[in-house]
């Protein structure tokens, strides 16, 4: 049995490299469908993702609010006036209304009232 020739396989591969392109370009695809049809259990399981998602995104909110009043409060404590208003404080023997009422505005953050 004699082999095929160098020219001839070339040609063979051509015609299959040919066709097989003439396949893949030519064959009609169909669309994806453009509705979702998802039954009830995927639409509980969307809803619950989307609370997750939402209670996430709250509890990242207040967290950032958290920071945010602890970084202000320690801000308002570390200032020199409040430092001032504690210490005068600290020497009275007598509570002193005015030196209180003077805590309050340098030492608090904005919004929040303590006794001390």
């Amino acid at each position: 049995m004699r082999s095929p020739s160098a020219m001839t396989l070339a040609f063979l591969l051509f015609a299959a490299g040919t066709a097989l392109f003439l396949l893949v370009f030519t064959h009609k695809t169909t669309p994806a469908p453009t509705t979702l049809n998802l039954s009830e259990d995927e639409h509980k399981v969307s809803a619950y993702i989307a609370e997750v998602e939402r209670k996430n995104e709250l509890e990242r909110d207040q967290i950032e609010q958290a920071r945010k009043l602890a970084k202000q409060t320690r801000a308002k404590k570390d200032s020199p006036e409040c430092q001032f208003w504690m210490l005068q404080k600290a020497k009275s023997a007598t509570p002193n209304p005015k030196t209180d009422e003077k805590i309050n505005q340098f030492c608090e953050p904005e919004g929040t009232i303590s006794k001390l």
